[in-house]
Order: structure tokens, then C-alpha cells, then sequence
């Protein structure tokens, strides 16, 4: 996996997920607990874009000499940038949520249906709320649309819910 090894978690099916339904208040939790690092990350990012805005801007004045500040300045926002996303993406993968309704740490599974397209989804489960989300972690080659209609696809056959 991109910056972080892959973890081995028991796997399951969709078939298994039938009588459970989906908790979008439990993926939107699990989310939020990243929300800081993730706008660290897009602070630094934005950080990074003016630093490079700005000396162009200066050129258009007509000053042909810019500080070298703004070189720097630029290196360091997008390397802050680097280490939030690297953070941001270690803790997601390797953090387990809490269940908002039982408040009881949820089962973390793999999706066995995807294992053989080399995906790399996890599904979390609340036995005793019968819930689960679900977070696609890595999908090589598949863009949004094809995955969107993979997963509507899915959610028709079984009858369940299933926003990832």
C-alpha cells in the first residue's frame, strides 16, 4: 500500500453484509477524527500554490529579481504538505473506529470480492448494531465512475446499501 504496508484482516463477503445495514454516522465519525491533519494538508498545499502566485505576480511588475524566500518558502509548505498526507493516511488505515450507537470498537474486515482485483477495501462491522461502512483504501487502475457502478451494481444484487 501507498506509504503504509497492507494489513492482513479476516476476510468477508458481501454476501455476509445482508443482514446488516449501512451506519453513515459511524463513517462520517471515523472520518472526522482526520479532519485536522487533512486541513493541515490542504492548508499547506494552498500555503505552497500562493508562494508560487506571488513571485510571478512580482515579475509581472516589472521586478525582474525575487527573493529567494519564496523558493523556500514554497519547498517547505509543500514538504509540510507531504508529512500531513503521510500522517493523514498512516492513522486512517491503521485506525480502528468507534462505534457512535454501542460506542464499542468496531470488527475491521476485507472485502474478499475485491482481493482478487488487487483492491485493498475494509469493512467495518458493528455486531451488535448489525451496521457497517466501508473505506476503499487503494483501487489500482479503476477510476471513481467505474467504481461508483461496480458498488451500485453490488448494492442492487444483495439488496443492500453500500456507500463507500
Amino acid at each position: 500500500m501507498f506509504f503504509c504496508k497492507e494489513k492482513k484482516y479476516p476476510i468477508i463477503t458481501l454476501h455476509s453484509l445482508a443482514g446488516f445495514s449501512e451506519d453513515k454516522a459511524a463513517a462520517r465519525h471515523y472520518t472526522h477524527r482526520f479532519l485536522l491533519f487533512s486541513l493541515g494538508c490542504i492548508a499547506a498545499f494552498l500555503c505552497c500554490f500562493a508562494f508560487l502566485i506571488i513571485p510571478m505576480c512580482i515579475q509581472k511588475r516589472g521586478d525582474n529579481v525575487v527573493p529567494d524566500i519564496y523558493l523556500w518558502l514554497t519547498a517547505g509548505s509543500f514538504a509540510i504538505c507531504i508529512v500531513f498526507f503521510i500522517i493523514t493516511w498512516r492513522r486512517m488505515v491503521a485506525g480502528i473506529p468507534i462505534s457512535p450507537q454501542s460506542g464499542q470498537p468496531m470488527e475491521v474486515y476485507q472485502l474478499e470480492d475485491t482481493v482478487t482485483e488487487g483492491k485493498y477495501e475494509l469493512v467495518y462491522l458493528c455486531r451488535q448494531n448489525h451496521t457497517f461502512f466501508g473505506l476503499c483504501s487503494k483501487v489500482p487502475g479503476v477510476d471513481a465512475l467505474q467504481l461508483e457502478t461496480r458498488l451500485a451494481t453490488i448494492a442492487v444484487t444483495y439488496q443492500t446499501p453500500i456507500c463507500f
